[in-house]
């Protein structure tokens, strides 16, 4: 059977629960604002520190906050409240306030009036905790997210791997340069050692970047950590992007 759609203006094509955002300050102008690095999404960065203690500059859990109060939190910022494509992406970097296991705010609608779509801060937990409508007036946590520069984000990452060699190409123009690191995947959380050859330390980007990472052993898993550097040559570790890659 088959079911046809066409959009209602020239605006291109919007789905139910997806809302279309952009925070006012983007995620360079935000520090304290992390890209996840095994999101697949690194359009955008989040936090879930968004309250700041006044005269002592600490960053604070929400809590549970109203829907209106939520969007206030995120907005005053510089950010938005998350939509639900992106907490299911896993942009929600940080787990310092245990908000993946909660159900939190989003900023997607659903088909009843004063409810918006809610679910849990990661995808993991989507079983436990699935999307579902709320009620704006019920409280809850919040994440808020913001926006990479347009097209400048880290996107169109290639792999090519032989036996005993790695090599990436990608594209991330916001910054200037980046530094490659790698370590076996199957290391145990305490025992995990980034390896940077010297090759690896400073790669040039502001556009197209490539390395091959040599001398690996074959059919191994690696973690491959990219590390974008400042203008003044400091690793951007909040922006860091990791990924798993076997050799043959």
């Amino acid at each position: 059977m088959l079911k046809c759609c066409a959009n209602s203006d020239e605006s291109g094509p919007q789905r139910f629960g997806e809302a279309v955002a952009t925070s006012e300050k983007t995620c360079e102008q935000l520090p304290s604002f992390a890209t996840s690095p095994s999101s697949p999404n690194k359009a955008v960065c989040s936090t879930s520190l968004v309250l700041t203690k006044k005269g002592k500059g600490k960053e604070l859990c929400s809590g549970d906050v109203t829907f209106d109060r939520a969007k206030d939190i995120c907005a005053k910022r510089g950010a938005r409240l998350c939509t639900a494509d992106e907490l299911s992406q896993d942009v929600g970097s940080d787990q310092i306030c245990g908000y993946n296991t909660q159900r939190v705010w989003t900023s997607s609608e659903c088909p009843f009036e004063g409810q918006v779509l809610t679910q849990a801060g990661a995808s993991v937990f989507l079983r436990t905790v699935p999307k579902q409508c709320t009620k704006t007036t019920s409280f809850l946590p919040v994440y808020c997210c913001a926006d990479q520069k347009k097209d400048e984000y880290f996107q169109n990452l290639n792999v090519k791997a032989t036996s005993r060699e790695i090599s990436l190409t990608w594209n991330w123009k916001v910054y200037p340069n980046a530094q490659v690191s790698l370590r076996k995947a199957s290391a145990s959380k305490g025992n995990v050692v980034w390896s940077t050859p010297q090759d690896a330390r400073e790669i040039l980007m502001g556009g197209d970047a490539s390395i091959s990472l040599s001398a690996l052993e074959a059919a191994t898993r690696y973690a491959i950590r990219i590390t974008p550097l400042s203008d003044d040559a400091k690793l951007v570790k909040s922006q860091a992007v990791e990924f798993r890659v076997s050799t043959t």
